[in-house]
């Protein structure tokens, strides 16, 4: 990625670090919010574009957030909701998956995370990845069935 490990590209074209970010750089790099408890996502949360159902990425810096919401319901706590901050190798395969101009190097880097003994969570993470790109036209990537089975393994 542009700028090395931790940088990304900015919509305004030039290079600041994620933390430096007027609009995400006070983001924890994970937040829950119980709404049954009349909680709420810090306000910075709102200035973040959706991309799919689960991810959001903030419009200045690049940086990407995956959201997870639960319902109310047997099994839960509460009517809650998380916001994690991507990083490392499951943020290079993310990024890959939800780019704009295409899935390239997208099974690489989902390799990677593999490789590297990826957690549930981050399974989880990558498969709302791939699903979303799958359901985009032209979405299709050679090899990826593979993947997402071993995904579940």
């Amino acid at each position: 990625m542009p700028g090395g490990p931790g940088r990304r590209e900015p919509g305004n074209g030039c290079r600041m670090t994620e933390m430096s970010c007027r609009l995400c750089g006070e983001l924890p790099a994970s937040m829950t919010a119980y709404l049954d408890r009349d909680e709420e996502l810090p306000a910075a949360t709102r200035s973040l574009v959706w991309v799919g159902r689960s991810f959001r990425r903030c419009p200045e810096c690049g940086a990407w957030f995956f959201r997870d919401y639960w319902p109310p319901g047997a099994g839960n706590v509460g009517d809650f909701e998380t916001l994690q901050r991507l990083a490392g190798t499951l943020l290079d395969a993310v990024a890959a998956l939800l780019a704009e101009g295409g899935p390239e190097g997208a099974g690489d880097a989902t390799a990677r995370v593999l490789a590297a003994g990826a957690s549930e969570q981050d399974g989880d993470i990558l498969e709302e990845a791939w699903i979303w790109r799958l359901s985009q036209p032209g979405g299709g990537i050679p090899g990826f069935a593979g993947l997402l089975l071993e995904l579940h393994q």
